[in-house]
């Protein structure tokens, strides 16, 4: 295997040089192919010399086409080791420049070494330096084996092209021209793609794609979509590729599935049958409508960036045969905004229902804060990874039930959170968390048990976030005591999730506080303390909407605020 100090010094350049050499010997052999056929008897030639000379001339043309197919292979496998040393140069440069920039130095043997002390700063975080140089070291790794894994399989392709009979012992051996056996060639000239490895590190993953080549790498995100659509550490750029192509997948299953049902509808009669035929049929319709009106959205956005293309909607992740759906959708490039935020929306929120209004939502948050800072770059993911609860089936006398949910989403949201600072460019961006209703309840439990990569929290309508106090969240970068300065909480005043006596309000949210109410004794808390009362520590701020669902409008105070935020604007 080559070390880290070799892998700085290679170069594709005399790889390149020599596919240009060996490209223009094989088009020159290509254009003698009208010679060689003019070996052949001439017309009026008979006799014992004529075919002596007839076999010469075959003779000759079967040795022109495995030259042919020799230079046919080599060029191939050269001008793909010369482009997949490319990609071994980015993974170098991008494991230098992570090491340079938190004050690392990866030394020629691949060992990572701490320069922090060199550099004049102290770690504040034993912990975080440890967890900083095994990312690292992990990168380095993956990039070493996979240069390992390139000039092994080069040297094997090598050796094959070397043996006798390259053309004939191919898949197309067997024609009879110079072109069929360059083409023969060229199949055995193709290096082994290298596969993506088995764990889902993130680190590993974006050492793995930084080492492909351009062309491999949009090959796998085009043709395997189903390997790159979810993978944490490959460019925001690619995964959206890969899950579009998975997205036209899923509407094309959805419009056969929708097609069988209605078929069913119309040949049978049984009506307990028929109704559960027709409620399905019900649900493949909304979701399909949803997956439609998700994938014109993509499109349109693409078409007018014009010339900002990281200004339009990414599709990071889409599973739409889980259960509600799950959907993972960025406005706005987070690999390389300035400013990054994740909007985990909450109760009831699936693929049927509200995906348009959520990822709307995603929009007005991403313009208010462009809007307060124009300078800046923004993107707002609208993160639904999980399954959200519907209130109603939550039994109300088993208070820790209420947080099933977001124990099952904080190992998912966690981890995001650490992927997005893997594939960022440039400088580290601004990351703020925002959770609405449920999705705040998320948010807190995430940061209460795992801790969260973020600069700045929001909750907004919440109905509690885990927490009896803003000191009990653990946010990453932010001092312990600190907290209630980066965590910043809204409810409007008539948002029925923020009160506890019932007075009919007549929806799910209500009935739960109102039952709960009932129980004797009756719990001071559904899921914590409620974030905007001043015994939390919060920053609380006036919202200016009206309900539980108009904070993220447009043009609202509320939208404006959390935009100010996001973008570090916001009074401190």
């Amino acid at each position: 295997m080559p070390t880290w100090g070799e892998l700085q010094r290679w170069n594709p350049e005399p790889l390149h040089t020599a596919v240009d050499d060996l490209n223009a010997a094989y088009n020159s052999l290509i254009d003698f192919e009208a010679s060689v056929a003019k070996l052949a008897k001439p017309e009026g030639w008979t006799g014992p010399s004529a075919e002596l000379a007839e076999a010469q001339a075959k003779e000759i043309g079967r040795v022109l086409e495995e030259y042919a197919a020799d230079l046919s292979g080599l060029r191939r496998v050269t001008g793909e080791t010369a482009d997949s040393i490319e990609g071994i140069r980015n993974g170098v440069a991008e494991a230098d420049e992570l090491a340079r920039r938190h004050a690392f130095r990866i030394a020629d043997d691949g060992n990572v070494i701490d320069n922090a002390a060199l550099a004049g700063s102290i770690p504040a975080d034993p912990d975080e330096r440890r967890t900083r140089a095994a990312e690292i070291a992990e990168r380095v790794g993956a990039t070493m084996a996979a240069a390992g894994d390139l000039s092994d399989d080069y040297v094997a392709v090598l050796n094959r092209l070397i043996a006798n009979n390259t053309y004939t012992s191919s898949a197309g051996g067997g024609a009879t021209n110079l072109a069929a056996a360059g083409l023969a060639g060229d199949a055995l000239g193709t290096l082994t793609p290298l596969m993506p490895p088995p764990d889902t590190s993130a680190s590993r993953n974006a050492a793995w794609w930084s080492a492909l080549s351009t062309s491999a790498q949009w090959a796998f995100a085009l043709n395997r979509p189903e390997l790159i659509g979810s993978r944490s550490g490959v460019p925001t750029r690619f995964r959206d590729a890969a899950n579009c192509v998975l997205l036209e997948g899923y509407i094309d299953r959805l419009k056969a599935k929708v097609e069988t049902l209605k078929q069913k509808v119309r040949d049978n009669t049984h009506s307990d049958y028929l109704v559960v035929v027709s409620d399905e049929l019900g649900e493949a319709e909304e979701r399909l409508a949803a997956l439609e009106v998700l994938r014109s959205q993509i499109n349109s956005s693409a078409a007018n960036a014009g010339a900002s293309p990281d200004n339009r909607i990414f599709l990071l992740d889409i599973d739409s045969d889980a259960k509600n759906g799950r959907v993972i959708v960025s406005v706005g490039n987070p690999d390389t905004a300035s400013n990054v935020a994740t909007f985990v929306p909450g109760t009831t929120s699936g693929v049927n229902d509200g995906l348009i209004g959520n990822i709307d939502r995603a929009e007005n948050m991403a313009n208010a804060a462009k809007a307060a800072a124009p300078e800046k770059s923004t993107a707002v993911i609208m993160w639904l990874d999980y399954d959200a609860p519907e209130f109603a089936k939550i039994n109300p006398r088993d208070t820790p039930m209420l947080e099933v949910n977001a124990d099952r989403a904080k190992d998912a949201l966690h981890q995001f959170q650490e992927d997005l600072r893997v594939t960022h460019e440039g400088e580290p961006s601004r990351n703020t968390v925002i959770g609405h209703s449920y999705g705040s309840t998320v948010v807190g439990v995430t940061s209460r048990d795992l801790g969260i990569d973020a600069d700045q929290l929001v909750f907004v309508g919440s109905p509690g976030v885990g927490v009896e106090h803003v000191h009990d969240l653990n946010i990453t970068g932010v001092g312990h005591g600190s907290e209630g300065g980066h965590v910043h909480v809204g409810l409007a005043p008539d948002d029925p999730i923020g009160q506890w006596a019932g007075t009919g309000w007549g929806n799910e949210i209500g009935q739960v506080i109102q039952s709960m109410e009932s129980l004797n004794p009756a719990p001071d808390i559904i899921l914590g303390k409620n974030p905007d009362q001043p015994s939390f520590g919060a920053t609380v701020f006036q919202p200016g909407t009206s309900g539980h669902s108009a904070y993220m409008e447009a043009n609202t105070p509320s939208v404006q605020r959390i935009g100010e935020v996001i973008s570090g604007t916001h009074a401190k």
